[in-house]
């Protein structure tokens, strides 16, 4: 799992990532600091790339009728999945994390006992895109 996830960092990422595990004076925390904002930064151009846009009411329901496991409550996109067991649900949500890393879009992930929910929402959009979906779909055909 180590092997797929340094595959997925970037270079920056990568320094970062070799610089906190080596740095042991606090002269370093600015560097550290630096390269975090760098990361970040790169992070939000990479998101702006992949032409994030605002969705439509209209659009919004047209892809719900796609995604079925996908619901729409309070201005976010919900999903609610039961498993068969706790860890079932453990290693499902681990799954999410991975592909919500590769996506850099993060949903809100609550396990709770063989059940598990996810909440996505664009915050810098302040509503729903087509990247939500993105996220929802692959996370639906992991179910």
């Amino acid at each position: 799992m180590e092997n797929s996830r340094n595959r997925t960092l970037n270079l920056q990422e990568k320094k970062l990532l070799a610089l906190k595990n080596t740095c042991i004076f606090s002269h370093c925390a600015n560097t550290i600091s630096d390269l975090e904002e760098t990361t970040r930064n790169s992070q939000t151009t990479n998101r702006m790339k992949r032409n994030v846009r605002k969705l439509s009411n209209q659009e919004i329901e047209e892809k719900l009728s796609v995604n079925t496991k996908c619901q729409y409550r309070e201005g976010q996109l919900e999903m609610e999945l039961d498993f068969g067991t706790y860890l079932e649900g453990v290693g499902f949500a681990n799954r999410v994390a991975e592909i919500a890393e590769s996506l850099d879009h993060h949903p809100e992930i609550t396990i709770g006992y063989k059940k598990v929910r996810i909440h996505v929402f664009t915050h810098s959009h302040s509503s729903i895109t087509n990247l939500d979906f993105e996220l929802m779909e692959q996370i639906a055909a992991l179910a």
